[in-house]
């Protein structure tokens, strides 16, 4: 759905349905008004509204695979690969973390998805 938009007298463009503005505004229109949640998730990039679901791009997990048993335990950022909703893009906490001469913590790196599990109290995974 197409944000229906309007100027208001702080110069930002509102959707008078959903109520985002600027950084708040999803790629479409929800065809609600937001959630304060959703809102500052959209802001902070970790959500969007696309093709008539919300889904998240970035969320907080913890490996908890049994490929690499060294891992289990760390914290990681996740968003999702291109290579469909069985794999998850990761970027570790830890600083020091390496495997296969790769430092974990810098770059994305490719995991299934189901080696991990949100640690945010989150009760929806990755879209």
């Amino acid at each position: 759905m197409k944000h229906d938009l309007f100027d208001r007298d702080d110069d930002l463009a509102h959707c008078k349905v959903c109520g985002g503005a600027e950084a708040t505004l999803p790629a479409e229109c929800p065809g609600r008004r937001m959630t304060a949640a959703e809102q500052l998730s959209v802001q902070r990039g970790t959500l969007d509204f696309r093709a008539g679901v919300w889904v998240r791009l970035l969320q907080h997990a913890v490996y908890r695979g049994d490929q690499f048993p060294t891992l289990n335990g760390e914290g990681a950022l996740v968003r999702p690969s291109l290579h469909g909703s069985a794999f998850v893009l990761a970027q570790f906490d830890n600083l020091d973390l390496e495997h296969a001469g790769q430092r974990l913590a810098m770059g994305w790196h490719e995991f299934p998805a189901a080696d991990f599990t949100p640690d945010s109290g989150e009760t929806t995974w990755l879209s």
